[in-house]
């Protein structure tokens, strides 16, 4: 009996992880049906400008290093600084 009460944090987590998306998976399809049968245009406008203000350029999220490294990189490869990915790997693999 005592394994049938004892359980495990990390299980009981990933079952309230599981719950809650499949909660959130029933609010989705809510608003779906009810977004599906909406006539009213200044309410669809407003659900179009709160996606377009949530849907933020990724790049704007990037820390200041972030976007340095990656226009390096851009930069490399402009210059023609560039190697093979195939290459590199072969390099390494035959290390391994």
């Amino acid at each position: 009996m005592r394994g049938y009460w004892s359980f495990s944090t990390k299980n009981l987590n990933f079952d309230i992880e599981i719950f809650n998306q499949m909660d959130i998976q029933t609010e989705k399809l809510e608003l779906i049906e009810w977004l599906s049968k909406l006539s009213d245009t200044s309410t669809i406008k407003e659900i179009k400008a709160i996606r377009k203000e949530r849907e933020a350029d990724w790049w704007d999220s990037l820390s200041k290093a972030q976007k340095e490294d990656i226009e390096a990189g851009l930069s490399d490869l402009e210059s023609g600084r560039k190697k093979i990915l195939s290459k590199v790997l072969s390099k390494f693999q035959s290390k391994i």
